[in-house]
């Protein structure tokens, strides 16, 4: 599994963050290329602080398991700050 990251300051709303969750989905399931692999919503938190280079942010953090029909593959990691001014998109792969 190749890791996704992403990393963007400007001016966002709910929609531009589930657009780039499904922008990361889709470019993980077209790197990956395995049948019946699926994305499953594990975490939500809508007041969660966050760490970055040393910079501290407050927003939602959401994280979806990835896995196929055998195991789980890694997760995904998706930060907005509250003042909807960063998100943070990441995956992980599980070893």
């Amino acid at each position: 599994m190749t890791n996704y990251e992403l990393n963007e300051r400007g001016i966002f709303t709910e929609i531009d963050f589930e657009n780039k969750i499904n922008d990361a989905i889709k470019t993980i399931s077209q790197t990956i290329k395995q049948p019946k692999l699926s994305f499953e919503k594990i975490r939500h938190s809508t007041h969660q602080g966050f760490t970055i280079n040393g910079e501290y942010f407050s927003g939602t953090y959401l994280t979806y398991l990835i896995s196929n029909q055998e195991k789980v593959l890694g997760e995904l990691n998706c930060f907005l700050e509250r003042r909807k001014n960063y998100i943070q998109i990441s995956s992980k792969e599980y070893y």
